[in-house]
């Protein structure tokens, strides 16, 4: 974009995204590092008052966190959900509630009770609905400044969350819906009309639809399944596929260590899913596929593989011709060894926090 003419920024709520080991501020002239949404809107609100050239095109990227670990809707949110006390409870040990909920998850036991899954699922809740003011902020900030109508908004999400479903919390170890079914929402003036869009789309989707309404070329891999929105029905991905590759083996060693006598193999393996129509194909590194019919099963708790052996063959086909239609690319600077890597103090707290360290 920034090769095309236009201004580019970019503000990241995430420390992990934010530094210069995943290389996602290459390309973006501005590159903010804010705590919260609010510290990341008075940033932007600068950025226009003193950087912002009006004869110039801009993109900008926004990353929040507000919906991630830990579940701490701030004091001025009025709650709908969550009572204060519920609040007040999980703010005030957070280091123990959250690494208790991955306990609970990959030990298989109860470890938390009925009531304490209803409050973090409360809690997230209100969270979302933080989130959707702070959006609302920002379209109102657009539309105040004329800009409204002129402006590709583009909201989704990186992944979704366990709240129990499957004995299943937070977004590790899982290709279930709860995780890979995240919002999509476009909006720019008619190009796309007010409504429910049906078509079967994944993240990547995204990449070409704001090249194709910026007008700006890029090479096209039509086996990488990867199609512009832009089009209505009939345009879009018929085959989508998610990941989850590296399993997170800090929550598996501590649960291991607590609980000798649990079995956590199931959780030492990645994970590949492909889904075309209504059928879904979950194919573990370990362990027996997962076969799912989303229309009849959205829940995901018939599992039809034994049944099905022709759809399971078809599908694991499709996912490893998509597979082979990727090159091997180095896709950052820190993973060829030209950057320094270490996590630094901030970043390690920051971390700690937000739950990647425990």
């Amino acid at each position: 974009m920034r090769d095309a003419g236009y201004q580019t920024a970019a503000w990241s709520c995430n420390p992990y995204y934010a530094g210069p080991r995943c290389g996602l501020d290459r390309g973006f002239e501005t590159f903010g590092r804010p705590s919260d949404a609010v510290q990341m809107h008075r940033e932007l609100r600068e950025w226009f008052l003193h950087a912002y050239q009006p004869e110039k095109p801009f993109f900008i990227f926004l990353n929040y966190i507000e919906a991630h670990a830990p579940y701490c809707p701030p004091a001025e949110h009025m709650l709908q959900w969550a009572t204060k006390e519920t609040r007040a409870k999980w703010e005030a040990k957070p280091s123990e509630s959250w690494p208790r909920l991955v306990d609970h998850m990959v030990s298989g036991l109860d470890l938390f009770s009925p009531e304490e899954i209803l409050e973090a699922q409360d809690l997230y809740d209100e969270e979302i609905a933080y989130l959707d003011t702070k959006l609302g902020q920002l379209f109102d900030f657009f539309s105040r400044n004329g800009l409204g109508e002129k402006t590709l908004m583009v909201v989704t999400a990186d992944h979704g969350e366990h709240l129990n479903e499957h004995h299943m919390m937070e977004h590790n170890f899982s290709l279930y819906e709860p995780i890979v079914r995240v919002p999509l929402i476009v909006r720019f003036g008619d190009r796309f009309p007010i409504g429910e869009d049906g078509r079967l789309v994944q993240s990547h989707d995204v990449f070409p639809t704001i090249l194709e309404v910026a007008e700006v070329e890029w090479k096209r891999q039509p086996a990488h399944n990867c199609e512009s929105l832009v089009g209505g029905e009939g345009a879009g991905a018929r085959l989508a596929v998610a990941e989850y590759l590296v399993p997170y083996l800090e929550h598996i060693d501590r649960v291991a260590k607590s609980y000798p006598r649990i079995d956590c193999s199931r959780f030492l393996r990645s994970l590949r899913a492909v889904q075309v129509d209504n059928m879904k194909l979950i194919l573990p590194s370990a362990g027996e596929p997962e076969l799912y019919n989303l229309a009849k099963d959205p829940l995901e708790l018939r599992n039809l593989a034994g049944e099905r052996s022709d759809v399971v063959r078809d599908l694991s086909a499709k996912l490893e011709q998509w597979l082979k239609s990727f090159e091997h690319f180095r896709f950052s600077p820190a993973a060829q060894g030209e950057l320094e890597t270490r996590t630094s103090e901030q970043e390690f707290r920051a971390g700690r926090g937000l739950g990647y360290v425990r």
